[in-house]
C-alpha cells in the first residue's frame, strides 16, 4: 500500500486588529490580540467564525477549543482550531490460510503426565474439497477533507492472487484455495499443494515419530520397535521393519526387507500383504504373498501363497478362509498349525458364542428374581398381614426384572435357533491347500474341522474337502 495522500501545501496567513490566523490545508491556528484588552470590543465565537469563512475554511473546525480560548483568554498563543480530516485509505487484499503447513511437532502427553515422543503431530492432513486458505478482499476506504472543504482522494487497496498449486484449486469467485483431493498439505515455490503419497526419509524412529497417513506412505528405511504407521492408501517399506504396528487400506503393504516382530508386531491389511521373510510376527490380511520364509507367525488371511521355490514355513498358525499354497512347512521341534475354515460358518459359531454369553448373563437375575417372589409369597401367606410399602415396591421392580429377563431369553433362544438351523445347512467348502515340497516335522493339517497331520508323503500334493473326506491328489496329475 503506498503513503497517504496529501492536500497541496497551500499556506494560510491573516491578521486584523483582533486576530491571527495561520496554517495549511491540514490544520489552522489562531492567536487572539491581547489588545482586545484596551478596547470596547467583545469578541465573539461568531467574530471568529466569520474570519475564518472569510478565508474559505469551513471544514474541521473545533468550536468548543475556541470557545475555550474566548473565555479563558488566552492571548497571543497561536492554537490549533481547524484540523482537516485525512482520508482513511484502503487494505491491500491478504490470504488467511485456514490450514497450516506445518505442525508444531509436540509429543503427546500421556494421563500421567510423561511425554510420548512417537506420538508426535507431523502431518498436516486435508479432505478432498476442504477449504486451505481464503482471500480477504481489499478495500476501498475513505476520502477526506481539507480545511478548504475539498475532497482528499484515498488510495484503494490492491487485490492479489491466491497461491494455488498441485492438487488444488481456486473456488469460482476466486475468494477460496481449496483441495482437489485428499492428501498432505504443503507449501513449493509459494503456492499451497496437496500431496497424495507422504514419503518418509531415514525410516520411522523417534525423529520421524509415528505415521498417520489418510493416503499412500512410502518409507525409505526401518521402522524401529515400538514405532506404528497407518496408511488410509499403500504402504512400501524400503527398509526392515521391528516390533511395530503397521496398518493399509485396500492398497495393501509391501516389504522389501525383514519382519523380525519379537512377538510385538502386528501388520494387517485390508489388501494384499507382501513380504520377503518374517519372524514372530502377528498378521491379518487379505492375501498374504511370503517369498523367503515365515517363522513362528500368528496369520490371519483369505489366500496365502507361500509357494516361492525354497520357500520355507515353520512355527506359528496360518488361520485361512480361502486357499493355502506352501512350498515347503516344518521344522524338527516346531508345531505349524494350518487352519482353514468356511467364514460364514466361523461368523455363525461367534454369533452363536455370542448368544450364549448373553444366556448366561441374563439368566441368574431370572431365577433369583423368581426365587425372591416366592420368598415373598410365602411370607405374605403365613402372616396374613397387608403388604408393607417397602416390601410392594421391591416386588414391582422384581416382577419388572423377571418380565424383561424372561422377554430377552426368549428373544435369544429364537436366534439361537435360526443360527443353529443355518450351522446344519451344508456350506460350500471352497479352500484348498496345496503343497509343492515334502512336509517336515510337525505340520498340522485341520482343514473344515477335519484334521489331519502331514508327512513327507504328502508332499506335492493338493488336499481338499470332498463331502465329509479329505481327498489328496497329486499335483503333477492337475
Amino acid at each position: 500500500m503506498n503513503g497517504m495522500p496529501h492536500p497541496g501545501k497551500t499556506t494560510i496567513h491573516d491578521q486584523d486588529h483582533l486576530f491571527v490566523i495561520a496554517g495549511t490545508a491540514t490544520q489552522v491556528t489562531l492567536a487572539i490580540k491581547a489588545s482586545v484588552e484596551l478596547t470596547s470590543k467583545t469578541v465573539t465565537e461568531n467574530d471568529v467564525l466569520e474570519k475564518l469563512h472569510s478565508l474559505g475554511i469551513i471544514h474541521g473546525i473545533d468550536r468548543d477549543r475556541i470557545q475555550r480560548q474566548l473565555r479563558e483568554k488566552e492571548y497571543n498563543q497561536p492554537i490549533e482550531v481547524v484540523r482537516w480530516t485525512p482520508p482513511e485509505n484502503g487494505q491491500d487484499a491478504r490470504m488467511e490460510q485456514i490450514i497450516r503447513t506445518q505442525q508444531e511437532g509436540k509429543p503427546q502427553i500421556n494421563q500421567d503426565g510423561s511425554a510420548d515422543f512417537r506420538n508426535i503431530d507431523n502431518i498436516v492432513q486435508v479432505s478432498e474439497g476442504q477449504v486451505l486458505a481464503v482471500k480477504k478482499p481489499a478495500t476501498n476506504g475513505r476520502p477526506g477533507k481539507d480545511v478548504f472543504g475539498n475532497t482528499v482522494p484515498q488510495i484503494f487497496g490492491r487485490d492479489i492472487s491466491l497461491p494455488a498449486g498441485f492438487n488444488t484449486r481456486i473456488s469460482e469467485d476466486g475468494s477460496q484455495v481449496i483441495a482437489k483431493k485428499a492428501g498432505f498439505l504443503f507449501r513449493q515455490h509459494g503456492t499451497l499443494c496437496v500431496g497424495e503419497t507422504y514419503e518418509v526419509q531415514g525410516g520411522v524412529n523417534y525423529k520421524s515419530g509415528n505415521v498417520r497417513f489418510a493416503g499412500d506412505v512410502i518409507i525409505h528405511g526401518t521402522v524401529s520397535d515400538g514405532f506404528t504407521v497407518e496408511a488410509g492408501g499403500s504402504l512400501v517399506i524400503h527398509g526392515d521393519v521391528e516390533g511395530a504396528e503397521l496398518s493399509a487400506g485396500k492398497g495393501g503393504i509391501s516389504i522389501e526387507g525383514g519382519i523380525f516382530g519379537k512377538d510385538k508386531a502386528f501388520i494387517k491389511s485390508e489388501g494384499t500383504l507382501r513380504v520377503g521373510m518374517a519372524q514372530q510376527v502377528r498378521m491379518e490380511c487379505r492375501e498374504l504373498v511370503v517369498t523367503k520364509s515365515l517363522i513362528h507367525c500368528q496369520v490371519k488371511a483369505w489366500d496365502v501363497k507361500a509357494n516361492t521355490p525354497g520357500c520355507l514355513v515353520h512355527g506359528g498358525t496360518l488361520l485361512c478362509y480361502g486357499d493355502v499354497s506352501l512350498y515347503l512347512a516344518g521344522h524338527e521341534g516346531d508345531r505349524t498349525d494350518i487352519i482353514m475354515l468356511n467364514e460364514e460358518e466361523e461368523e455363525l459359531r461367534a454369533t452363536l458364542a455370542d448368544l450364549v454369553n448373553q444366556e448366561n448373563s441374563i439368566s441368574p437375575g431370572v431365577e433369583a428374581a423368581e426365587k425372591r417372589l416366592k420368598q415373598i409369597k410365602s411370607m405374605m401367606d403365613k402372616t396374613g398381614a397387608a403388604m408393607p410399602a417397602k416390601v410392594a415396591i421391591e416386588v414391582k421392580q422384581l416382577l419388572s426384572t423377571l418380565t424383561e429377563g424372561k422377554k430377552k431369553l426368549q428373544h435369544l433362544q429364537a436366534e439361537k435357533i435360526m443360527v443353529l438351523q443355518m450351522l446344519e445347512t451344508p456350506q460350500e467348502k471352497r479352500g484348498v491347500f496345496r503343497i509343492f515340497d515334502r512336509p517336515q516335522w510337525g505340520v498340522n493339517l485341520n482343514l473344515f474341522h477335519f484334521e489331519k497331520k502331514l508327512t513327507p508323503e504328502d508332499g506335492k500334493k493338493e488336499i481338499r474337502l470332498v463331502g465329509t473326506q479329505l481327498v489328496e491328489y497329486s499335483l503333477a496329475d492337475l
